[in-house]
């Protein structure tokens, strides 16, 4: 981050103290956790940095090991300057102890540490306007969510930025209520693609299957974002079907369709909060057309010559 852009930052409002973090994977995911307490005091304008992440000691006073220590600084840091819509930027010191860890790989990759913190920075965000006291997040802080007051079908997502090689991403999801006999789960993700998806935007002239690096993607998008929205677990118990795709052969990535999955959780969560009918989502370039008629049909129903 640029001097310049540390200079305008904001100074926090007031200090929100003892933020509990307790965050796990699934077992089925490994099982990875990662306790700690955080403390996001104001730095007043002029006084050190804009922004700064302070790791101090393990549960019971010891240590925390380097790696694990970068990875806590870089995940807190990243989870405030994400690349979709998290609050302003605030000037704050944050201070890190009671840290507790079972982790199977090294930290700097750890899928718990880097999803752990997004919580932490969301509910600062949450209690700043509120004047009220944090509460736990994460997910063994918290209950299995409730169902979704109803099922989705064709949450379409359009995150199409060319001219400077991309990204390009168009899916379509539905997304319905995960069973009760589904035992723990909060979360399911299907594959549902057929077997060619388009590319480049014509089918069937194009068309092949979708990169198996650009569905783990669109799943890894839409599993961090709800559990960021429902505080380290899903704020509803759904099954997520991925129906179909449209790729680029150059403009595609995997950060795009990461994306895509994010504003197909933001499109579900306003789908619910107002009771409607899914809308397209997601960003377009200036010169791309967009979808005048409302969602378009899957290029799956569509018949060969």
């Amino acid at each position: 981050m640029t001097a310049a852009r540390q200079a305008d930052r904001l100074v926090l409002p007031r200090a929100v103290t003892g933020v509990r973090v307790d965050h796990a994977l699934r077992p089925g995911d490994g099982g990875d956790r990662i306790a700690f307490r955080a403390d996001f005091d104001p730095v007043p304008g002029g006084k050190g940095k804009g922004f700064t992440v302070r790791v101090e000691s393990a549960a019971g006073g010891g240590p925390v090991p380097a790696p694990l220590r970068s990875a806590l600084i870089k995940a807190v840091r990243e989870a405030w300057e994400d690349d979709y819509p998290r609050g302003p930027g605030y000037r704050t010191l944050v201070t890190i102890g009671g840290v507790e860890w079972s982790l199977s790989g090294d930290p700097l990759e750890s899928r718990v540490v880097r999803e752990a913190a997004g919580p932490a920075a969301d509910e600062v965000l949450r209690v700043l306007p509120e004047d009220v006291p944090p509460t736990p997040v994460g997910r063994p802080a918290l209950p299995r969510p409730p169902l979704p007051p109803r099922a989705l079908r064709g949450v379409h997502v359009r995150y199409i930025l060319q001219g400077a090689c991309g990204p390009f991403a168009v899916t379509w999801t539905d997304v319905e209520p995960l069973p009760d006999g589904a035992g723990a789960d909060d979360l399911v993700l299907v594959d549902d693609l057929p077997e060619e998806t388009a590319q480049d935007g014509s089918f069937p002239e194009k068309s092949g299957p979708l990169p198996e690096e650009y569905r783990e993607a669109f799943f890894t998008g839409m599993r961090e974002a709800m559990e960021r929205k429902g505080r380290g677990r899903p704020p509803f118990a759904v099954r997520v079907v991925l129906r179909d795709a449209v790729w680029h052969l150059v403009d595609s990535s995997e950060h795009g369709f990461r994306l895509a999955g994010v504003y197909t959780v933001l499109e579900t969560l306003a789908c619910f909060k107002e009771g409607r009918d899914p809308r397209p989502a997601g960003r377009r370039s200036p010169g791309i057309p967009g979808d005048p008629g409302g969602i378009p049909p899957m290029p799956r129903t569509r018949r060969r010559p």
